[in-house]
């Protein structure tokens, strides 16, 4: 935030969830770089090179982006590509759920921007949301289990009472995410060997998030960044949070048995 990097040299730089609010990029070399759920806004961008640089998840001022050239860039799709209207992607899909896939198809959202749509009580298991922009969404109440959230921008998001068992938010950016009493126990998968698929938040960028009374059981937290975040009652049997970020989260009355906690960074 508010750095100087005019002229600097960031090609090919992996730039996931960086803070660049108020820096100064005039002419600075970012071609080739992956700036997955980074915040650009109010960012300096004159003269920035984007060849190739993937913009997908990130959060940035179209009108600072007109001083630079993006048309070799990588950047979000908007809503209005999509193939058919949400509502009928939302029924393929269920029926594709239904099918065990022999009719209907996958929902896919991957790369899109989808900021402010609400996707509540609806069933999205095995969605694929990875590298889209889900700034202020709606998922309260619905079925993401299995679902691949990896890279998303999910900031200030909503997921009250969401199941999201076995889900992938690796690499996720969720500042002040909502996400009271979600389900994110481990995954049941039962074949020639049953196995159980943990929720994955590695890091993960979870500042400020509300946990209050999630059932976190098994849930991998290794390395992402929980600072401020509530986890008042939650379910912490069993999780993973090696090397994470703790400074100034809420545990009081959090079930931590069996919680790994080698390495955490506390207050």
């Amino acid at each position: 935030k508010d750095s100087q990097l005019s002229g600097a040299d960031l090609s090919g730089c992996i730039l996931r969830g960086v803070l660049f609010e108020g820096a100064d990029l005039t002419g600075a070399n970012l071609s080739g770089s992956i700036l997955h759920g980074a915040v650009l806004s109010g960012a300096v961008m004159h003269d920035v090179n984007l060849e190739s640089a993937d913009l997908n998840a990130a959060l940035f001022d179209n009108a600072a982006l007109l001083h630079c050239d993006t048309s070799k860039a990588i950047l979000p799709k908007s809503i209005e590509s999509l193939e058919r209207p949400i509502q009928e992607v939302i029924r393929a899909h269920y029926d594709w759920i239904l099918t065990l896939g022999s009719k209907g198809i996958r929902a896919a959202f991957g790369g899109f921007d989808l900021t402010g749509l609400a996707f509540e009580h609806v069933e999205l298991s095995a969605a694929e949301f990875s590298r889209s922009l889900l700034i202020d969404c709606r998922f309260n109440g619905a079925n993401l289990s299995m679902s691949q959230f990896q890279a998303v921008n999910a900031m200030d998001c909503q997921f009250v009472g969401a199941r999201l068992s076995g889900a992938n938010f690796r690499y996720a950016v969720m500042t002040r995410a909502d996400l009271r009493g979600i389900e994110a126990q481990p995954m049941p998968i039962h074949g020639a060997r049953d196995l159980h698929w943990p929720t994955n938040f590695i890091k993960a960028v979870l500042d400020d998030a509300n946990f209050e009374g999630a059932n976190l059981e098994g849930v991998n937290f290794a390395e992402a960044s929980l600072r401020g975040a509530n986890l008042r009652r939650a379910n912490l049997r069993g999780a993973v949070l090696r090397d994470a970020d703790l400074i100034d989260a809420d545990l009081r009355g959090a079930n931590t048995s069996g919680a790994d906690f080698a390495g955490v960074v506390r207050s």
